[in-house]
């Protein structure tokens, strides 16, 4: 009785908001703003109204705003401190709106990360993405923040850790990467997740950088400790228009923890000023489909090694001290090994020269194949001309094993 009386206090509104808001800041890293949270222990609900999540990565715009959040909610786990909801139902979603007033990031906020993991060091004809993109650091932040959430999602059994790890080393690893606030023990939980969402419903979410477009998200088996959970989980993200299409079933050390991603009728415009070679834009006008379909590397989920499909339409191509060609179809396999948040990228130039012919600008072709180096080296300097070696290679380098 006395349990009963202390939970239902727990479950009024301001003692719950006030909870909830504290965790989910440690979550988000940056500002939580919560109109009101309630449990109603009879009905088996919690409802949350007016939710806006800081973007830690650009504390003047919310990463998340939700009007109301519905869910199906277990009494008997509560008293187990743990919370499962069976269902949630989110309204009126959105993402990138602008705040009022800006946000705080909190000592959890994320963090962009590098990688100097020796199985990702550069072989030749590959590039990272400082090379490729000029707000690299931005696009980092953000595919950053994706990996994170999907690295939560699989899991994985944090009791174990690799290559036999002690304890005492693991803490001392997590503190080195992530700080003395962002370490928990999760090591002590065992049984079932402290969160766990069965099923997540997210229907007619605007994005703010996607005018036009309206998502609708599903989650399937969502937890704080998937290995623990009762099924596998994944997620399927797609548009109204049918432009967008994202899914994933990310298991931490399965084979079979796949990737899918498309995007359709990408204004080119829209995002040719991020890539550039020596200040000339590498494509105008036109659209773009791009597509990414396969498993996780074998180094685990968030993780890439596959190509990175691109195909240009009605788009003129420029290479700097070459020349310009407008083509009416052009595609591409780029390659993604690594981290998808600092990826290692790989263009062949014989499979571009191959393209640019299939495509039908073949005076680009020849100028890129047949003494393009020459040209380079007179019009423009032998920095750009080396710049533009190790962007699409010669075809002819070998991998060092």
């Amino acid at each position: 009785v006395g349990l009963l009386f202390v939970l239902s206090k727990f479950a009024s509104g301001p003692i719950v908001t006030m909870a909830l808001q504290r965790g989910l800041e440690q979550t988000n890293g940056a500002t939580v703003e919560i109109g009101s949270a309630e449990i109603d222990l009879a009905a088996g609900k919690l409802v949350v109204t007016d939710l806006a999540m800081c973007d830690p990565n650009a504390l003047g715009q919310d990463l998340f705003r939700a009007k109301r959040i519905e869910a199906d909610i277990s009494g008997a786990d509560l008293l187990r401190k743990r919370i499962k909801l069976d269902k949630v139902v989110i309204s009126e979603a959105s993402t990138g709106e602008l705040r009022a007033t800006p946000g705080k990031r909190t000592s959890t906020a994320p963090r962009a990360t590098t990688t100097d993991d020796d199985r990702f060091v550069l072989k030749p004809g590959e590039k990272t993405i400082e090379e490729y993109i000029a707000r690299a650091e931005v696009w980092k932040e953000r595919l950053s923040q994706v990996r994170r959430w999907l690295e939560k999602i699989s899991g994985g059994d944090d009791s174990a850790t690799p290559d036999q790890e002690t304890l005492d080393a693991r803490i001392a690893r997590e503190i080195r990467e992530l700080g003395y606030a962002r370490v928990r023990a999760t090591h002590l939980i065992d049984g079932a997740p402290t969160l766990e969402i069965t099923e997540l419903i997210a229907q007619g979410v605007t994005v703010a950088q996607l005018e036009g477009e309206t998502l609708d998200i599903h989650g399937e088996n969502i937890s704080t400790h998937p290995h623990l959970a009762s099924g596998r989980p994944g997620f399927k993200v797609t548009s109204r228009s049918g432009n967008i299409f994202a899914e994933s079933m990310p298991v931490s050390g399965s084979a079979n923890s796949t990737i899918a991603f498309s995007y359709l009728g990408l204004e080119v415009d829209s995002i040719a000023g991020d890539f550039n070679l020596a200040g000339t834009p590498l494509m105008q006008g036109g659209t773009m489909d791009i597509s990414l379909n396969g498993t996780w590397s074998e180094a685990g989920v968030g993780y890439l090694d596959l190509p990175l499909l691109v195909t240009l339409y009605n788009t003129t191509l420029s290479l700097p001290g070459i020349g310009s060609e407008k083509v009416s179809k052009f595609s591409l396999p780029i390659a993604l090994r690594g981290p998808m948040d600092d990826p290692r990228i790989r263009v062949d130039g014989d499979r571009l020269g191959e393209a640019l012919v299939q495509a039908g600008a073949s005076k680009l072709a020849d100028d890129l194949l047949g003494g393009a180096t020459e040209k380079l080296g007179e019009s423009v300097g032998g920095e750009i001309k080396d710049a533009l070696k190790g962007l699409f290679g010669t075809g002819k380098e070998k991998d060092d094993g």
